[in-house]
Order: C-alpha cells, then structure tokens, then sequence
C-alpha cells in the first residue's frame, strides 16, 4: 500500500512520448475543478455537477480504450445544451449569474479536449478566472479559506505542469505560495478599496431599500442592498423588536404607469386642507442638518 501512495505521488504529468497527459495529472485537473465549482454551488445550478461528472467518466473511459476522443460535433454539442440550460435556469444569458454559470460550464467541458501540456495550461487559467469570479457572489472568510484552497491546488497543478512529480511539486507550490504571502498582506492593507471597474448587465435586477418611485412589473428578481438607510438612536431601554417599526414614506401618487411620493402641494390641494399639514421637520442628526419630509 505505501509503495502505491509513493508512486501515485512521484507520477510525472506526461506519458512516455512527453506531449500526451497522464490519468493522474487529469485526475489532478479534475479535483481542481471540483474545488473551484464547490465556491460557486450555492450560487449556482446544481445540475453544474453532473456536467463535470459526466465529463470526468467519458475521460476515464477514453483513457481505457473504450471510448474515442470526443469530437468537434460532441464537444459543440456540450456548449450548446449548456447554453441551454441555462437560458432555461435563468431566461437569459446576460444576466451575471448565467455568465458565471458559461464560464464554469465551459471550464468543466474543457475537459475534453485536454490532452497535452498546453491544454492543461489552459485549463489552470480558466480555474484561476473562475475562482476570481467567485468573489462576486461573496467576500466573507469562508470563501476566502476556500479560494486559498482552490488557489493553492492549482499552483500546484501549475507546477506540476512544469516539469518534475507530483511530491517535488507541492514543496516548490508551498515556496512559492510563502513568497506571495507578504505582497499578498501588503495590499489587502494599502490598496484602496475602489468600486468595480466592470459593470455585469443586471436583467430586470432591483435591491431593497428605498426608491422614490416603483412601477408594477420592475422587480423580476430581488437582491439585498447593504446600504444604510438612516441611524435609530433610543432614550432608555430599546423597545422589543416588534414595537421597532418605522414607516417611512409612502408612495401614494399613480399616474397609471409609476408609483411616485406625492409632494406636499398635491396633498394640500386634493384633501383641502393647509400644506403645512403634510410637511414634518425630524430631529437634526449627529453631523447632518435637518431636513423637512413629508408627512404620510
């Protein structure tokens, strides 16, 4: 049994005739790939699974003689029943979350056609894109220790790539994962936190918070805003939190396409009675300046 976890280990990454891969650098091709789509599957299609397991069996049994290489038909024929699928999933293909979804579907069928040392070049890129992009789902530790792990597989498969085996290899990606550490600490410290310089289409996308105006049929699907909409300061005991309710506005003016606040005057003039009426002045808060609202 050791002399087996020994050779598995020092398995080089080409065949005899140094162009072709071996089955345990695809194997090492195919767990990077696992990695990388376990950062997207709670955002994700889960059916994204069954794609990278079909494309790992038919690789295993071409690798065993029982099957040939996958074709240009087969292999279009994949991208076209992922495309599919997701325009099936999510009604588009450009919305972000279908992008993502094509990148990684890709990924896994790139699979396929991987066969020398370049492919599998390839392939290593395209998982460090995709562990990239799954920071746009989330930026918390779990996904940071994540995208560290999945980061760190492919270095490795990077190197192993290289040159050398799979044992020799994990000690030069550790060397060269502790030489980033410090310019990696360096500019999470330094760098500025700027916005996004790319700008994703969002389909038919709205955010909670607070608008001015809202039409029926704007909201296809809804995502969380984390911006702050005002502050609550309590004198005394903080009431329990079904009395901690604040209605703020209300939309009330329709002019049969949009909802829209109805403005003090137009208040005034239809239920007849003085403007002052609809017109409140809040408590001025700490670093602001009172601002007058409209009463609901």
């Amino acid at each position: 049994m050791r002399q087996a976890r020994v050779a598995r280990a020092g398995s080089p990454a080409l065949l005899a005739d140094g162009r072709t891969l071996s089955g345990a650098m695809l194997r090492q091709l195919f767990l990077g790939q696992c990695l990388v789509l376990a950062l997207h599957l709670a955002w994700m299609p889960a059916w994204l699974v069954a794609i990278a397991l079909l494309t790992a069996g038919y690789r295993t049994l071409q690798l065993r003689g029982r099957l040939g290489r996958a074709g240009v038909v087969m292999r279009l024929a994949g991208v076209a029943a992922l495309c599919g699928g997701l325009w099936l999933h999510y009604g588009t293909l450009g919305q972000m979350e279908a992008m993502i979804g094509l990148l990684l579907g890709v990924y896994l069928l790139k699979l396929l056609e991987t066969h020398t040392r370049r492919d599998g070049r390839v392939v290593v890129a395209i998982g460090f894109v995709a562990t990239t992009v799954a920071f746009l789902h989330d930026q918390g530790i779990p996904m940071a220790a994540g995208g560290l792990l999945a980061l760190a597989w492919l270095v490795h498969s990077l190197v192993w790539l290289s040159g050398g085996d799979g044992r020799r290899a994990w000690r030069e990606s550790a060397w060269l994962l502790a030489l980033s550490a410090p310019l990696m600490v360096l500019l999470f410290v330094s760098f500025p936190r700027l916005g996004p310089l790319w700008n994703l289409p969002q389909a038919d996308r709205a955010s909670t918070g607070l608008t001015d105006e809202i039409a029926p049929g704007d909201i296809a699907q809804l995502s969380r805003s984390d911006a702050r909409a005002f502050r609550a300061r309590f004198e005394g005991a903080e009431p329990v939190p079904a009395e901690r309710y604040w209605r703020v506005y209300t939309l009330s003016d329709f002019d049969g396409e949009r909802w829209r606040r109805a403005t003090p005057e137009r208040l005034a003039a239809l239920l007849g009675q003085p403007e002052a009426e609809f017109v409140g002045e809040g408590r001025r808060a700490e670093g602001g300046a009172r601002t007058p609202g409209v009463a609901s």
